[in-house]
């Protein structure tokens, strides 16, 4: 035989090359809108996508009076800052870096999650594209203030449930939604560190 001398056979070279391929594509983007949602929440997000799979992008978007409030739980968790510093008052630019940031990383085969966490509806145009894309979306926010269609458009929508302290130091998060299309999501977080 040719090939005796190989450890293993072509046919679990393929497997091991299927596998890595897999394991290289199934990857999870995480984009924050800090302006808009409490860092307070920031464990939930991170904990979530982490449930979900491998996490490679981790960002938080913000203008300098509110990205500020961010620093100790972008350490902790290893989330990276983009501060954006708008011309005037008012402005979105924070909302605008993280559409064009979350499009250049879906545009990479290897992302194929895409969660956007924000309280703004806004990001209905960027959640078409990313599902144009071929990319799984994951919309988090508070719920009451999602429009209908916005919600419609992601794959999945995933209500930030109010942080709430134990008596003994412990935060617990949990929640349990069903959206339209029967997309059913669950989860819970007990962590022993108090906000």
């Amino acid at each position: 035989m040719l090939f005796a001398h190989l450890p293993v056979s072509f046919s679990e070279i393929n497997l091991l090359e299927e596998k890595e391929l897999f394991l290289s594509k199934n990857k999870i983007a995480v984009f924050i809108d800090g302006d808009n949602l409490s860092p307070d929440n920031a464990d939930f997000i991170v904990d979530y996508a982490n449930h979900l799979g491998s996490v490679s992008i981790k960002r938080v978007y913000g203008t300098p009076s509110t990205i500020v409030s961010w620093t100790s739980k972008c350490k902790k968790l290893g989330l990276r800052l983009v501060n954006f510093y708008n011309t005037k008052p008012g402005k979105n630019g924070a909302d605008i870096a993280l559409a064009i940031d979350a499009v250049l990383y879906a545009s990479k085969s290897w992302i194929s999650k895409v969660i956007i966490a924000s309280n703004d509806s806004d990001f209905l145009p960027l959640a078409l594209k990313l599902k144009e894309m071929g990319k799984e979306v994951y919309s988090m926010g508070i719920g009451t203030n999602y429009s209908e269609p916005y919600k419609a458009v992601c794959d999945y929508y995933v209500p930030l449930p109010a942080v709430k302290k134990k008596k003994k130091g412990k935060k617990t998060q949990a929640f349990k939604t069903q959206s339209e299309e029967n997309k059913v999501i669950s989860f819970s977080i007990d962590s022993p560190s108090a906000i």
